[in-house]
């Protein structure tokens, strides 16, 4: 086969996969450590009020598990710290694999401070122990919806709820209303925390997509979309993930183009072709790239890529040269063309022709003379450096 030739391409070189390595671990360490904060969080909260214990009572609200609510989160705590000490290993082992200590050293910490409401738990313990050990497990529901919403970081609402709760023990109709509204209170605060953790997370993923491949777009795009994530954290638009997908998409779009080009250059310069100077840089532009190859003083080879991530190569002749080698031409690039898929191949680009003429099947094109006959007296490119596979 011969003529002009037309090949998708796919790179899956060393330093992409470093980069979703790394993605992919930090997402992992994020998630259990949001997990862990939260477990950490109600933790916390139902022991400042029942020390390692809970009573055993009837009608507990879902989620409160009796005398065993303590002992499961102090379970679930455990089990989440060693999940989230794999997460750091394995964040850790990637990080010393590639050499990239500044990756970890920018990870969040393990766990976030936790808020404390000092003067709300003292007010709260004072109220609790002056009460009668009877009313202290008939209310022990109540308690553990204000334990619950305590790490919210609102001492006012906490302490309204503790003295409404208490004044149950008057038996009075305002002490239960007031009870029904800090309840009220409490579930919205708590959805509220929820969802603000939630968003946290969900941003700490976006900007982690976004760090991972900032090094493969411009730093104007780059600070604006960071920009746009911390923003988020108040009032979070809909359309913010898929803006952080495009944004990858884009970013391994360059990455793939940057690849692919100087595995070209690395190529073709093995192989004897003349690229002349600043061949990665102009085969990123929007037209051909002419590379030459000795003996060639009237014909070269075009290169292009387009953005729909293909390689477009084919010989072509001088406009004002003669065409009596155009055939020689052909037939030396064609040879030539599946050698440069395997080599490609080996170094991380895979070459797949999706389109091929035999030869004579296409005339060859003709172009500026003055272009074909700059890149065929040049010298070639040196190979600049060592690729991995």
């Amino acid at each position: 086969m011969s003529g002009p030739k037309c090949s998708g391409y796919t790179v899956e070189t060393a330093q992409a996969r470093e980069a979703r390595a790394y993605a992919a671990a930090l997402a992992a360490y994020e998630r259990t450590r949001a997990a862990l904060a939260r477990l950490r969080t109600e933790a916390l909260a139902l022991q400042a009020v029942f020390g390692n214990g809970v009573p055993v009572v009837a009608g507990l609200p879902p989620g409160v598990r009796a005398g065993r609510t303590s002992v499961d989160l102090v379970e679930a705590e455990r089990a989440a710290t060693a999940r989230l000490g794999r997460a750091e290993d394995e964040l850790r082992r990637i990080t010393a694999e590639l050499g990239r200590e500044r990756w970890l050293a920018d990870a969040p910490p393990v766990v976030r401070d936790l808020r404390t409401v000092v003067s709300a738990e003292a007010q709260l313990r004072r109220k609790v122990a002056a009460q009668p050990d009877g009313w202290r497990s008939t209310h022990v529901a109540d308690l553990a919806e204000i334990a619950r919403a305590w790490p919210l970081g609102q001492p006012k609402d906490v302490l309204d709820a503790a003295t409404a709760t208490v004044a149950i023990a008057a038996g009075s109709s305002a002490a239960a209303l007031a009870v029904a509204r800090a309840r009220d209170r409490l579930a919205s605060l708590r959805s509220a925390e929820r969802a603000r953790v939630d968003r946290s997370a969900e941003l700490d993923r976006l900007r982690a997509e976004v760090e991972s491949v900032r090094q493969w777009q411009d730093d104007t795009t780059t600070r604006t979309l960071l920009a746009r994530i911390d923003e988020a954290a108040t009032a979070f638009p809909q359309e913010l993930p898929a803006q952080v997908q495009a944004y990858v998409a884009a970013a391994h779009a360059r990455r793939d183009r940057d690849e692919a080009s100087t595995i070209l250059a690395d190529v073709l310069t093995e192989m004897g072709y003349q690229l002349g100077g600043s061949f990665t840089t102009r085969l990123h532009g929007p037209t051909e790239v002419l590379v030459g190859r000795p003996g060639w003083n009237d014909h070269a080879v075009s290169v292009r890529l387009d953005d729909a991530g293909r390689v477009h190569t084919h010989a072509v002749r001088a406009a004002d040269a003669d065409t009596g080698a155009d055939a020689r031409v052909d037939a030396e690039f064609c040879s030539d063309f599946d050698a440069m898929v395997a080599r490609a191949g080996r170094r991380g680009l895979g070459l797949a022709p999706v389109r091929r003429f035999a030869a004579g099947e296409r005339p060859l094109r003709a172009v500026d003379g003055t272009r074909v006959r700059q890149v065929s007296s040049g010298r070639s490119r040196p190979v600049t450096r060592q690729r991995e596979a």
